[in-house]
């Protein structure tokens, strides 16, 4: 009798933990739908789009439980948005969901067969069509093609970085850049130097004796014409005519 009287208790006392566990999951489960839905989107370090923009995105994840948010769920939507290059998301309970959004910075304006300018950032993503209140370098290409992602192709963007980032922090100030069909670089400085630098090979070496010269020959801008840089072994460099 004893070991049957056992035998009942150990399985009410299984029975009893397994209903146990079973409401646990199903509150688990229905309390954050219930309680801690999505009602709200706040945003942080957002300027070139507001929180109607995000939320014209997010919309559909409203009155989903902030449990059930995912990061992937948030990068596939939030990915439509050009000028967002990262974010973190902050579920706040009850009912907030709070983006630190890290926006990308505009780095040259772009000229399609001398069209609609675009701006795009240092890795050649798409942030505008038609920008007006920017002051950036210029690249003239006659022909490009977009990437995914509204991207522009690295062959492209990889010599014009290159350039712009070593003439940074010099007295060579970079006012437009033409990439012919070709492939060959010509610079022209904000006082109309005309710089050629032909193709991209060898072009750190390029910049390199660019700068030599800029440090040798003083009012570099008003002296000369253009330097020519397409051949290292050969540079050339053609003076203006002295005025009459």
């Amino acid at each position: 009798m004893r070991s049957r009287h056992h035998k009942s208790d150990r399985k009410n006392i299984y029975l009893t933990a397994f209903i146990f566990i079973i409401l646990i999951l199903l509150l688990w489960i229905f309390i954050p739908s219930f309680f801690l839905q999505l009602e709200r989107i706040s945003l942080i370090g957002n300027s070139h789009f507001s929180e109607e923009d995000v939320l014209t995105h997010l919309s559909h994840l409203l009155g989903k439980s902030l449990s059930r948010l995912s990061t992937r769920e948030l990068s596939s939507s939030l990915s439509k948005i050009s000028w967002i290059e990262r974010f973190e998301a902050y579920k706040i309970p009850p009912h907030t969901l709070l983006l630190r959004i890290k926006e990308r910075t505009p780095f040259l304006l772009v000229y399609y067969n001398e069209k609609i300018p675009l701006l795009v950032d240092d890795e050649g993503y798409l942030l505008e069509k038609s920008p007006t209140e920017y002051t950036l370098p210029i690249l003239y290409v006659s022909k490009i093609k977009m990437e995914k992602h509204n991207k522009l192709p690295s062959k492209v963007m990889s010599p014009i970085k290159e350039i712009l980032n070593e003439l940074k922090d010099t007295p060579i100030s970079v006012e437009r850049i033409h990439l012919s069909k070709d492939g060959d670089i010509q610079i022209t400085t904000k006082n109309g130097l005309k710089i050629i630098l032909g193709k991209p090979e060898e072009l750190y070496k390029k910049l390199y004796l660019l700068k030599m010269f800029w440090g040798r020959i003083p009012n570099i801008e008003t002296r000369l014409l253009y330097i020519d840089l397409s051949c290292l072994q050969a540079p050339v460099i053609m003076k203006r005519e002295a005025n009459k």
